[in-house]
């Protein structure tokens, strides 16, 4: 609705009521698909006239305040700087709206999506523009926008989507109220009245309210009520700029957290449909080793029976004790019967620990999956804009240190663990991510991984079980995994050496202090 055309008619009247002898002091962009336009008046009145050509939000409207960046600003048109607007008027049913000056030279605002530009016009052809201007430059402008449009009330509208093909200009939402008013009395589009379509058109053009609708997904300013936002927020405004201002500010605003909860949610669902494939596949290898107790039960039949099969024996077809049934065993030639019976033990163990292996990492990514679910409903759930920039910004630095050569650990939103994983990595890690407050761990009389715990803020410290999570972190990646009570130094990263001529990932500590702890990572 910001580029609807009677909204477009009600900012063109609202500035034709203030711009007139108003001279153009400058013209500038600093940002893609924006514009701004300073005027001051003949009593030095500064007024700064905003025009977006983004696609879906072609707009303009008078902000109170506004200065120029000191960097990156692009100032264009200069000829016409120190002209004055005669008049602003818009193109009939159209959404062109011109700022008329001497010499029969106009600005021309094309809000229509996929034209939308600022052209610099004498007589009917184009002198400059914002945009594509090697396209455009010495084209007729009445050639390239036409002539604009006018209601033919005499055709016949047969149905709704004829309404909107033969009076387009109405747009979706006029539309969609001008219906619902013809079904509240009882007829259809097929008998819609000339008079009818004129009185409603009218009541947009003369009897304006400043209305800005508010709902979930949509945010529409409206001239008039409209019936089918009846259930929405409706704020009232005493003017057109007000109206289509706090519009444009709150579409802008719902879009932003539209996209990012896109972005969050289309992240979020890649990752719950890898998690499910893989529980999928975890649970089919499981339901394949189910037989592992077969693998126990034949290596007890052979033992129970060693005195019967001969060594190089292909098969031994023995009593089952259980069933009382005749079953055949597949024996190892070069094995003896009590060779065969611990392979067919440790095939059984193999499976057994397999089943063990399986079991718990389904049970974790069941519970990754669950918790996956749930921040995805709190995404969807979340209405507050500057939150989801906050879970965008931390979406963000998860997926960037995820590319980073390390293995990080998040023990909070206070504190990571980082740990190298090559000699390259530890000396990457320790020497340029690192920073000098952070905590350096390394275990003490063995090789191992360098590992830093990271602190968001300097001036909080860890407590004692963090230093000591991270220390089991860096005895777990250290020729130390089995040990217990194990050694581990650790120093202020400001404290770690690297003196030339040392090979790749070695260093020296000062200052350390040392904590023992078993090798374990962070459930």
């Amino acid at each position: 609705m910001l580029n609807n055309f009677f909204t477009l008619k009600s900012q063109a009247d609202f500035l034709n009521s203030i711009l007139p002898g108003s001279e153009i002091a400058g013209i500038s962009t600093h940002e893609n698909n924006k514009i701004v336009l300073f005027f001051s008046n003949y009593s030095g009145k500064q007024y700064f006239l905003f025009i977006s050509l983004e696609r879906n939000f072609e707009t303009l409207f008078l902000e109170d305040n506004f200065s120029n960046p000191k960097k990156n600003v692009y100032y264009f048109f200069e000829s016409i700087y120190g002209k004055k607007i005669r008049s602003v008027k818009i193109k009939e049913y159209d959404r062109v709206i011109q700022f008329c000056m001497d010499d029969n030279k106009s600005l021309i605002f094309s809000a229509i999506p996929m034209k939308g530009n600022l052209f610099l016009v004498t007589d009917d052809v184009i002198n400059d523009c914002f945009r594509d201007k090697n396209v455009y430059i010495s084209r007729s402008i009445s050639g390239l926008l036409g002539p604009g449009n006018s209601p033919d009330l005499n055709k016949p509208i047969e149905s709704r989507d004829d309404l909107s093909k033969k009076l387009p200009f109405l747009g979706k939402f006029y539309s969609d109220d001008l219906f619902y008013a013809l079904k509240q009395k009882d007829k259809t589009c097929l008998n819609l009245s000339e008079p009818e379509i004129t009185n409603y058109i009218n009541g947009l053009l003369t009897g304006r309210k400043y209305l800005v609708y508010v709902n979930a997904d949509k945010i529409v300013c409206s001239l008039k009520e409209l019936h089918s936002f009846s259930d929405a927020e409706c704020f009232s405004y005493n003017d057109s700029n007000a109206m289509v201002r706090n519009c444009y500010y709150k579409s802008l605003s719902l879009s932003r957290k539209s996209d990012i909860k896109k972005n969050l949610l289309s992240g979020i669902d890649g990752k719950i449909i890898k998690l499910k494939r893989k529980i999928f596949n975890l649970k089919n290898n499981l339901d394949n080793s189910d037989d592992s107790e077969n693998l126990k039960h034949f290596g007890d039949l052979i033992l129970n029976n060693i005195h019967f099969i001969k060594k190089g024996s292909k098969v031994a077809e023995i009593e089952d004790f259980k069933s009382g049934n005749m079953v055949k065993i597949k024996l190892k030639e070069n094995l003896s019967p009590a060779e065969n019976a611990e392979y067919y033990y440790s095939k059984y163990k193999g499976f057994k620990n397999s089943v063990d292996i399986l079991s718990s990492k389904i049970i974790k990514y069941e519970k990754d999956l669950e918790k996956l679910v749930l921040n995805r409903e709190k995404i969807l759930r979340e209405d507050n804009q500057k939150t989801l920039s906050k879970m965008e910004k931390k979406t963000e630095n998860i997926g960037n240190s995820e590319t980073l050569p390390f293995r990080i650990f998040k023990l909070s939103d206070k504190f990571e663990v980082w740990v190298g994983k090559s000699s390259a990595s530890n000396d990457l890690l320790t020497m340029k991510y690192a920073r000098q407050y952070d905590l350096w761990f390394h275990v003490r009389g063995s090789s191992g991984s360098h590992t830093v715990l990271r602190l968001q803020d300097k001036n909080e410290l860890p407590g004692k079980e963090t230093i000591k999570t991270a220390a089991s972190i860096a005895a777990y990646y250290s020729k130390a995994r089995n040990g217990k009570n194990v050694p581990v130094a650790f120093c202020e990263r400001k404290y770690v050496k690297k003196r030339k001529g040392m090979n790749q990932g070695a260093v020296v500590m000062e200052k350390e202090k040392v904590v023992f702890t078993d090798p374990k990572l962070p459930e």
